[in-house]
């Protein structure tokens, strides 16, 4: 088939980490019982590969160096069983950390970058010379050659980094090119996989799909075009654009681009958001976009949209306001404003909206100390956040005592915070300095009737085009395909 390797899985919590482990293997016969028996079936299953592929063909063990599990594989046999591995025939070792039954984060935004070489390192002192992977939140390739510079392991796996961004080695160590980071959000990548969906990338669109959009090939057309909007789906509009040799002006009513994606970064954990809106800075330069701050919606005309062969409607969204008494009183916040004005919110708060905005603001607030409140008028909280996420959120709002209450109705706002119906029908009062509404948002297109008029081809994206079920992987995937769209749409108005 023309592969250079072949890498067995042993770790995560797969089939031979399972026999392997006490917690698992629970056979009495020569599969299981002590130490020795366990590995037998791992050994067992690399004795046949190499006996298939021959004494010269590179087989690479991926072992866990630590499940993460209570009473599972402790580490002493962990390191000997890596020392069986090297004396079997294994060329490499590929380190893995942690079950998915685990409790313990390993792949989500907050586990820092770097947070399990020393596993790797540790298993690279048993591996007698066989040369060790490092894994796992390695995200950009500042952090690999600092890993490698140690002298430990020999090798380092990005993974979703290459879904990220394909050329990352290329681009960072010729120092040219503007690198697209992984900011492990997991929601095109690992959630898709969980659902046996089409794997890609949030912030990289064509991950999965470099056929359907094609920039190796620039466009015969060569026209000019306006993209309004400097959020997720707006950048990516501009960007796919410019690569392929467009004339592109973003017009963007904030000081700064990033839009959705400015606020995400301020959350604990989403640092590296700032590193997406960075790339695209810079990437929109070395494309020759044009970026006009500051340029509201409303101060465009007809006439200066008209001037553009297609114009593309990324102007996002804005907070939903909601229908209660005593909701325009001081205390009261919209979600933006609490993200941005963090400093400024008296202690304790209550969150109207549980759903990923109002999870992050709790999540933000409670790290920084605060009581918090979270309400939620439904059963589930964070109901649409990501699978491989949501529990790690919950779990930090757990543990830092954050009082969630589900199944509530919000009555109204007074100046001693919020009255609610239980689930009981009884109400209560929460009490709260600061209340923060986060109940979903809204569309914000105003430019839908001027362009209507125009004789110009345009498309809506992202929030602009519909709030329901909006998150970062539309918002970059819809701007993408509506650049590609644009370039092949015949003369007239078509909206998405």
């Amino acid at each position: 088939m023309g592969f250079d390797a072949v890498e067995i899985m042993g770790s995560e919590g797969y089939l031979l980490n399972q026999f392997l482990s006490p917690l698992t293997n629970r056979r009495e016969d020569e599969w299981g019982g002590d130490f020795a028996r366990r590995t037998r079936f791992p050994l067992a299953v690399l004795k046949s590969i190499r006996g298939a592929v021959g004494p010269d063909y590179p087989i690479i063990y991926r072992a866990s160096a630590a499940d993460l599990m209570p009473d599972s594989t402790s580490d002493e046999e962990t390191l000997a069983f890596v020392r069986l591995l090297v004396d079997h025939g294994a060329d490499a070792i590929d380190v893995g950390v942690g079950w998915h039954e685990s409790s313990t984060p390993t792949v989500q935004f907050t586990v820092p970058p770097g947070a399990w070489v020393r596993y790797a390192e540790q298993i690279a002192d048993a591996a007698s010379g066989v040369p060790v992977i490092a894994s796992i939140r390695i995200n950009t390739i500042e952090l690999a050659d600092r890993v490698l510079a140690n002298g430990k392991v020999e090798f380092v796996a990005l993974a979703r980094g290459f879904l990220a961004d394909p050329a990352i080695v290329r681009k960072s160590h010729t120092g040219n090119w503007p690198v697209n980071v992984c900011i492990a959000c997991n929601q095109a990548c690992i959630d898709r996989s969980l659902q046996d969906l089409a794997v890609s990338c949030m912030v990289n669109p064509r991950a999965g799909s470099e056929l359907r959009l094609r920039e190796n090939a620039p466009s015969t057309r060569c026209g000019s075009f306006a993209v309004v909007g400097g959020g997720p789906a707006g950048l990516e509009a501009a960007r796919v654009l410019g690569a392929l040799r467009q004339h592109v002006v973003l017009y963007e009513a904030a000081a700064g681009l990033g839009g959705q994606f400015r606020l995400a970064s301020r959350i604990p954990g989403k640092a590296d958001y700032a590193r997406t809106i960075g790339y695209f800075q810079e990437e929109l330069k070395r494309l020759g976009v044009e970026i006009r701050l500051c340029r509201p919606v409303d101060a465009l005309s007809g006439d200066e949209l008209n001037q553009y062969d297609g114009v593309i409607v990324a102007t996002g969204v804005v907070p939903r306001k909601i229908e209660l008494p005593g909701a325009d009183l001081p205390l009261v916040r919209s979600y933006s404003e609490a993200i941005t004005g963090m400093d400024s919110l008296d202690d304790p708060v209550a969150i109207i909206g549980a759903g990923g905005i109002g999870v992050d603001i709790a999540h933000l607030l409670s790290d920084s100390g605060r009581r918090v409140s979270l309400l939620c008028r439904g059963d589930v909280v964070g109901k649409r956040i990501g699978r491989s996420t949501r529990w790690v959120i919950l779990q930090a709002l757990r543990n830092r005592c954050v009082q969630v209450l589900t199944g509530v109705a919000c009555l109204r706002i007074t100046t001693d915070g919020v009255w609610l119906r239980e689930r009981s029908g009884s109400p209560r009062l929460i009490e709260a300095c600061t209340v923060v509404i986060a109940v979903g948002q809204e569309s914000c297109n105003p430019l839908s009737s001027t362009l209507q008029r125009l004789e110009r081809p345009y498309r809506v994206v992202g929030g602009a085009r519909s709030a329901g079920e909006l998150d970062g992987v539309r918002a970059f995937q819809e701007g993408a395909y509506a650049a590609h769209s644009l370039l092949s749409t015949e003369n007239g108005p078509r909206p998405s």
